[in-house]
């Protein structure tokens, strides 16, 4: 709980996250996606360390995005 990972939620980009609880009925990990602001389920193979994938993920013109990743 309160990790930080990038989680494949919605298209190719993986989104900032904060892992808030496993959900072990599903088998996937509740998030809060930053950017989104909102709340998400995942699987653990959708989701990466932080620390791993920030400077891979770092994309300009994306406004929204850029936004998730210093929030």
């Amino acid at each position: 709980e309160g990790d930080l990972v990038f989680a494949r939620i919605q298209g190719p980009i993986p989104w900032p996250a904060r892992v808030e609880e496993f959900v072990s009925e599903e088998k996937k990990y509740r998030l809060f996606v930053f950017g989104l602001l909102q709340g998400a389920l995942c699987p653990q193979a959708d989701l990466s360390p932080f620390s791993r994938l920030r400077a891979q993920v770092m994309y300009e013109g994306k406004k929204k995005f850029t936004k998730a990743l210093y929030q």
